[in-house]
């Protein structure tokens, strides 16, 4: 899935910090075409961190499985 990208839908893992992937592995795919490094800062920091939080909380509360 991840090597099948298409230009406004930009597929990636999300990460917590630069190096920590999360657990159960999360895709993330944009919905828009980002075209400028000030974007791309946003979605693939502030955008991505948010979304690996809120996996993070949902296995903590027991929505999401643990996977082991």
């Amino acid at each position: 899935m991840i090597g099948n990208q298409v230009k406004g839908h930009t597929k990636v893992f999300a990460i917590l910090n630069s190096d920590v992937q999360i657990r159960p592995t999360t895709v993330m795919v944009s919905k828009v075409t980002v075209d400028r490094s000030k974007y791309t800062n946003i979605l693939m920091g502030t955008v991505q961190a948010g979304i690996a939080h809120g996996v993070l909380d949902a296995v903590r509360a027991g929505d999401i499985p643990r996977k082991r």
